[in-house]
């Protein structure tokens, strides 16, 4: 591995990224190919080669092959660069002496060095910053003091202290850390900015994929708290063997900005807002470290309902019964991946199942089988009532939530079972929204008491401007 420099990227590409260089397999130099490096927003990588960067796979006759699966490069402002996982996007081979141009992607791109071939996509450490993370942190690095005369001023931009989070996560140690910019030349006007980081690491080398694994869910527990859409801002990876030989005698690991296409993402940025957040991290930084660890474990355990509620939570969805049905099943799934509870006893069931099947006419028993599998299950509007019971003092009165679990339930049973009799029964317009709304109040509620908040807390919660207050102040 060949190291060079530092440098700072936007995974959020809001800038033009594109820069020519040369191209070649790790260890094969002399199929070096002239091509442009792009990133396009979002942080999808791609190369447009003058030429075909063809693999060992390269067949004469049918005139196809797989790119190689690493490729490396030196392009005009970074250096060295290294892409890994490539494919073609697409290829045009001359036959007749004219040009050979192709497009390769990637799933990664590796700012600052050449990883060999058989060298492993892996590392120490993975550290990324995420919109909204300075604003939650409620850190500041800038002091003004003003001079008696009132003309003047000092400022003082000092970086914060790092923030550790005790404990260890599958391996990982997570903290938070800060970087900033100092102002230019300009004596006009200076600018200072701080950034906070996310900074995941392990003493042992790790996939590439086990950090981003780890940083997926960090983002998602941000995306709760905040109640916005969140993307990765800027990310980088550092090597134990790979340090800065400075000539104070410190030797820092080499900070190597890294690529690749993140989820979730949205170009647009958020507008952050401290008091739609459902708790910031000062009052929460004593016991931050269980309820992360509570996050993670709850991931493990029902993420199929966390990826239905999120899906809903962004705006995937482009109409409002879609986000319905994804929040509705959200919460179904949640109950049964946390609550065992059937209409009878398991074993009196299983009884009776067998006895209807023996009693039943032969041509009929394979239809009979496969429809008794679930007539155990509870029906929607018992697992809704059941999740509502540890909050219903937050979602109104006894009136009230019997008439949300009925409209829920008849708009579901109307959206998937398209029964005509149930459509005056059926939320539409602006009561779908009420419904959506309290909906994503009710499954957020259960995310945050099983990562640690208490009955008193949801209660400050619930009367604070944040971003499901709509969902528990709808009646």
């Amino acid at each position: 591995m060949l190291p060079l420099g530092q440098y700072a990227f936007a995974m959020r590409v809001n800038e033009s990224f594109s820069f020519p260089g040369y191209f070649w397999p790790p260890g094969a130099e002399d199929k070096k190919i002239p091509g442009n490096l792009r990133v396009l927003d979002g942080g999808a990588v791609d190369v447009d080669f003058l030429g075909n960067m063809d693999g060992e796979t390269f067949d004469p006759l049918l005139l196809t092959s797989d790119a190689p699966n690493r490729i490396i490069g030196l392009v005009e402002k970074h250096g060295y660069v290294t892409l890994e996982n490539c494919s073609y996007r697409s290829k045009n081979t001359s036959l007749f002496g004219g040009v050979s141009k192709s497009t390769v992607t990637a799933s990664h791109l590796l700012i600052g060095c050449h990883l060999d071939q058989k060298e492993l996509f892996a590392f120490n450490e993975f550290r990324f910053s995420v919109d909204g993370l300075e604003e939650w942190l409620s850190v500041g690095a800038i002091r003004i003091t003003y001079s008696d005369d009132g003309v003047g001023a000092t400022i003082n931009f000092g970086l914060p202290p790092m923030k550790s989070v005790d404990g260890n996560f599958n391996g990982f140690s997570l903290s938070f850390d800060f970087g900033g910019s100092l102002p230019g030349l300009n004596p006009k006007q200076a600018q200072v900015t701080l950034k906070a980081f996310v900074r995941v690491r392990s003493e042992t080398l790790r996939s590439f994929t086990d950090f981003v694994e780890i940083a997926y869910q960090t983002i998602q527990f941000m995306r709760l708290v905040l109640g916005e859409k969140l993307s990765i801002c800027e990310a980088f990876v550092t090597r134990d063997d790979l340090k800065h030989d400075f000539s104070n005698g410190k030797q820092p690991n080499i900070q190597l900005p890294v690529f690749y296409q993140s989820l979730p993402f949205d170009p647009k940025v958020p507008e952050i807002k401290t008091y739609r957040m459902l708790f910031l991290f000062p009052p929460a930084e004593h016991r931050f470290a269980q309820m992360l660890r509570n996050w993670f474990t709850m991931y493990e355990l029902f993420s199929p309902a966390l990826g239905l509620y999120f899906s809903a939570f962004a705006d995937q969805h482009k109409y409002l019964d879609q986000r319905f049905l994804s929040l509705v099943q959200a919460l179904e799934t949640l109950h049964r991946r946390t609550t065992a509870r059937y209409r009878l006893p398991r074993e009196e069931y299983k009884t009776l199942k067998a006895k209807l099947i023996e009693n039943c006419p032969e041509a009929h028993k394979d239809w009979l089988s496969q429809r008794l599998n679930f007539a155990n299950e509870i029906f929607l509007v018992d697992r809704l009532k059941e999740l509502i019971t540890p909050f219903e003092v937050l979602l109104g009165d006894a009136d009230s939530i019997d008439r949300m679990t009925t409209k829920m339930k008849h708009t579901r049973n109307y959206l998937t079972h398209f029964d005509p009799r149930l459509k005056a029964k059926a939320a539409k317009g602006r009561d779908l929204w009420l419904l959506c709304e309290r909906a994503e109040a009710l499954f957020c509620l259960h995310l945050l008491h099983r990562i640690g908040l208490t009955q008193e807390e949801l209660a400050t919660v619930a009367k604070n401007e944040n971003h499901i207050k709509d969902g528990l102040a709808a009646q």
